[in-house]
């Protein structure tokens, strides 16, 4: 089956934007088809039509080169437009809702940072005062291991906290970073889709719309006629 969209933050981390796009584009369009591999090939026929084809492989029981098949399934220009919209927005929404939890956990961290840098400085004022009053650096006795003790404890929460606070923040400007990329683009779906257009012109801009969020390259895209050539 064709890999599904990335969701966790670890794949989204190392995967490019404009690949975000291609990943979800090519998801929406084969996520119910029947394909054995993921290495699947997409193509753009003459009409828009989008063509994906499985790699040639030998069968079981034959090893001659001859005999390689190769499978191809046919989705209309239409439907494979729709079904890239509708991820689209879906995705969009999915994305938004992420940063902004994510974002909300960030702003939660930081403000127990604060308090706990407060109270974390409090400790170490009050085991100063202490240890000079108590004239505790001398005695060397319990109250002295004590002190270091807690004030040993209320560093490493403080570092726990800040790096709570540095790993909610990275991940919300990944977050960040997706959810523009995929509303960029499903406004200038939305927007070219209003605009008064012909029928024919119409279909060729959801044709290049289809094989540029695929990530089709332009020697797999057919002319449409002899007088339109798609430029990428």
């Amino acid at each position: 089956m064709i890999a599904s969209f990335p969701t966790s933050f670890k794949e989204m981390k190392s995967l490019p934007t404009k690949t975000l796009i291609h990943s979800l584009a090519r998801y929406a369009v084969a996520h119910d088809k029947v394909l054995e591999t993921t290495d699947v090939a997409f193509r753009v026929d003459g009409r828009g039509n989008v063509l994906m084809v499985e790699p040639k492989k030998l069968t079981p029981h034959h090893q001659d080169t001859s005999l390689h098949r190769e499978k191809c399934i046919v989705v209309p220009r239409q439907e494979a437009y729709e079904r890239i919209v509708y991820a689209t927005h879906n995705k969009m929404e999915q994305m938004r809702h992420l940063y902004e939890g994510v974002q909300k956990r960030a702003g939660s961290w930081t403000k127990i940072s604060l308090i706990v840098v407060c109270i974390a400085l409090l400790f170490i004022v009050l085991s100063i005062v202490a240890a000079i009053s108590l004239d505790i650096l001398q005695k060397q006795n319990f109250w002295l291991f004590l002190f270091l003790l807690i004030n040993m404890g209320n560093v490493m929460i403080v570092g726990c906290s800040l790096w709570q606070v540095r790993k909610y923040s990275k991940q919300a400007n990944i977050y960040l970073e997706s959810f523009l990329e995929i509303e960029n683009f499903y406004a200038t779906i939305s927007s070219a889709a209003r605009l008064p257009l012909g029928d024919k012109t119409r279909e060729l801009l959801q044709e290049i719309f289809i094989a540029q969020s695929l990530g089709v390259p332009s020697k797999n895209v057919a002319v449409r006629d002899e007088g339109t050539v798609l430029f990428f």
